[in-house]
C-alpha cells in the first residue's frame, strides 16, 4: 500500500494533479494515524480496523483518483463517504469506549451517549470535509462539490448512513457484550462433542 502511494504521488506530480498529490499524501498520514494513536495513546485498535482504513484508502484515493472512478461511476463517491462514515464512527467509537471502560478516571459515559458520540464525531469530521471542499472549489477554482448543493447534502446523508450503521452496531455490542454468533456457534459445538466425549469415556 505504502509504495503504490508513493509511485501514485510521483505520477501525480509529473500530471501536476496538485489535488490527487494532496489527497495521497492525507492518505499516507492515515496510513501512520493507527500506530501513532497506539503509541501516543495506548489504543490498540483492532487488525480489523486499520485494514479497513487501508481499503478505504485504496478505494478513494488509487481508484477513486487515480484511475478517476469518482467521474466514470456516478455511485463511486456516495460509497465512499458511506465507508467513511463507517470508519471514522468505529474510531469515534473504539476511542470513548477505551477512555470510558478501560479509563474510568478520565470519563464516564452512559452507553447511548457513547453512541452518540460516535455518530456526531463522524458527521462532524464529514461537515469539515464538505466545508474544505467548498474552501477549495471557491479559492482554487476546483469542482469537488459540482457547483451543487445537491451533492454535499448526498454526501453528507451517506456520512450518516455509515455512521448511523456503525453506531447500530456499537449500541448491540454495548448493550450484549457477547462474542459474536460465529464464535459461540464454533464454543457450543466444541462443548458439545467435549460433554459427548466424556459420556463415552464414562461408559
Amino acid at each position: 500500500m505504502l509504495l503504490a502511494l508513493i509511485l501514485v504521488q510521483i505520477t501525480f506530480v509529473f500530471q501536476q494533479n496538485w489535488f490527487g498529490l494532496g489527497l495521497s499524501l492525507i492518505a499516507l498520514l492515515l496510513i501512520f494515524l493507527p500506530s501513532i494513536l497506539e503509541k501516543k495513546l495506548s489504543i490498540d485498535y483492532p487488525n480489523l480496523v486499520i485494514t479497513t482504513v487501508l481499503i478505504y484508502l485504496y478505494l478513494s484515493a488509487l481508484l477513486g483518483e487515480y484511475r478517476n472512478y469518482f467521474e466514470q461511476y456516478w455511485w463511486w463517491d456516495l460509497l465512499m463517504h458511506m465507508l467513511y462514515g463507517l470508519i471514522v464512527g468505529s474510531l469515534g467509537f473504539l476511542f470513548v469506549l477505551e477512555l470510558t471502560h478501560h479509563r474510568h478516571e478520565s470519563a464516564k459515559l452512559s452507553n447511548s451517549m457513547m453512541v452518540v458520540f460516535a455518530f456526531s464525531f463522524a458527521m462532524a469530521i464529514g461537515a469539515i470535509w464538505e466545508i474544505v471542499e467548498y474552501t477549495l472549489d471557491t479559492f482554487l477554482g476546483t469542482n469537488l462539490q459540482l457547483s451543487s448543493l445537491t451533492d454535499t447534502m448526498r454526501d453528507l446523508i451517506a456520512d450518516a448512513v455509515g455512521a448511523l450503521l456503525i453506531s447500530f452496531l456499537g449500541l448491540v455490542y454495548l448493550e450484549y457484550p457477547r462474542k459474536n454468533l460465529i464464535e459461540e456457534f464454533v464454543e457450543k459445538q466444541k462443548q458439545a462433542k467435549e460433554e459427548m466425549d466424556d459420556a463415552v469415556d464414562s461408559v
